[in-house]
């Protein structure tokens, strides 16, 4: 897998994409692709990215065997924690 150019993968395995961004597939030529909890399958294209900027789960399947591979795919995003802090002026 190539990563496209500012995504990384998580520590967990996930690879984060910025939005409109997408992985390139080296190699799995005669693979299927199948998206989320769906059954369907169909040839694996070369370059996948995020539907609607929506975190997916990929699985790469080989038709013959039927052994499968899952990847994580999910936006890339910035979260930050506010903590509210009480002051006390002394006048």
């Amino acid at each position: 897998m190539k990563l496209a150019e500012g995504s990384y993968f998580a520590k967990d395995g996930t690879n984060l994409l910025k939005r409109y961004q997408s992985s390139e597939f080296i190699g799995i030529e005669g693979l299927e692709a199948g998206f989320g909890r769906y059954p369907y399958f169909a040839p694996a294209a070369r370059r996948i990215g995020l539907a609607r900027h929506k975190a997916i789960t990929l699985t790469l399947r080989d038709p013959v065997t039927k052994q499968e591979v899952h990847i994580e795919m999910a936006p890339r995003t910035v979260s930050t924690e506010v903590q509210e802090q009480e002051r006390i002026f002394l006048a």
